[in-house]
């Protein structure tokens, strides 16, 4: 079998070796999945690609695309002298899942936790100035009435009837 260092020889074909190595993000390039770097000992390298795709400024990213902070310890491969790919960051400033078009991320336990606030709000809520004015067999009435909390409150919320474990933060 084959170990991932040979497969990729055999995808790239009879360029240059590939060679990866540590360096600190120095730039994060605004509207595009790219950085700059700096690897000790070595000339500055532009814009190192953050996910397989098409760099340009409307580029949304695809899959799963790991974007680190500026001043973050970097493990770059290097396809070429000029084409560069982040593997992993020590430190990351944002991670976009396909796109990021359906926002962030659920904060689990906030979100529980306001969801009981509402229940607890629920369970004691009492009308206590509504006013009746009608007729009751018949006969005309008015006057003040309580209109009490419901008699079978709402369960609190478990944050397990609804947390998927397999993606966290």
């Amino acid at each position: 079998m084959k170990d991932i260092s040979e497969l990729i020889r055999e995808i790239v074909k009879g360029s240059l070796p590939l060679v990866c190595d540590f360096g600190t993000v120095t730039k994060l390039a605004e509207g595009s999945f790219l950085c700059d770097l700096e690897i000790e000992g070595k000339s500055p390298v532009q814009d190192v690609r953050l996910f397989c795709g098409d760099y340009n400024s409307d580029a949304k990213g695809g899959g799963i695309v790991v974007i680190p902070e500026v001043g973050a310890q970097v493990l770059v491969i290097f396809f070429s002298k000029t084409v560069a790919f982040m593997l992993q960051c020590s430190k990351a400033k944002q991670i976009v899942f396909n796109g990021g078009e359906n926002g962030g991320l659920v904060k689990i336990q906030e979100l529980t936790d306001k969801i009981n606030e509402l229940v607890d709000w629920c369970k004691n809520h009492t009308h206590t100035n509504a006013t009746f004015s009608g007729t009751i067999n018949g006969v005309p009435a008015t006057g003040a009435i309580t209109i009490p909390a419901p008699l079978e409150p709402p369960k609190e919320m478990n944050k397990d009837d609804y947390e998927d474990i397999t993606v966290i933060h």
